[in-house]
């Protein structure tokens, strides 16, 4: 909360972003116990809590909407007769 390295913004994206890693006190648990040592362990943690607030600060790009091309939407058409063909060649004939 009171974080002299963060502004009110990134403090603000760091807790909707990790809000599933906070705890009730406002800490974040990381935990890991992938080898006997204690101090590779803790190098592990501080290493994900690294990539963590890195990945949370990331800003990502808005997505630019685009639209179908026309050769894709004939290729869809298409594809959707073809298979209704196939499909009603099932079916049985009236003599």
């Amino acid at each position: 909360e009171d974080s002299s390295g963060l502004s009110d913004q990134e403090v603000f994206r760091l807790k909707s972003k990790l809000a599933n890693r906070i705890n009730s006190d406002g800490q974040i648990y990381i935990s890991d116990d992938s080898t006997r040592s204690q101090l590779n362990n803790k190098e592990k943690c501080i290493q994900k809590l690294s990539e963590m607030v890195t990945k949370a600060l990331a800003v990502e790009k808005k997505r630019r909407p685009t639209r179908v091309s026309r050769s894709q939407k004939e290729k869809r058409k298409d594809n959707k007769r073809k298979r209704a063909q196939i499909k009603g060649d099932r079916k049985k004939v009236d003599y």
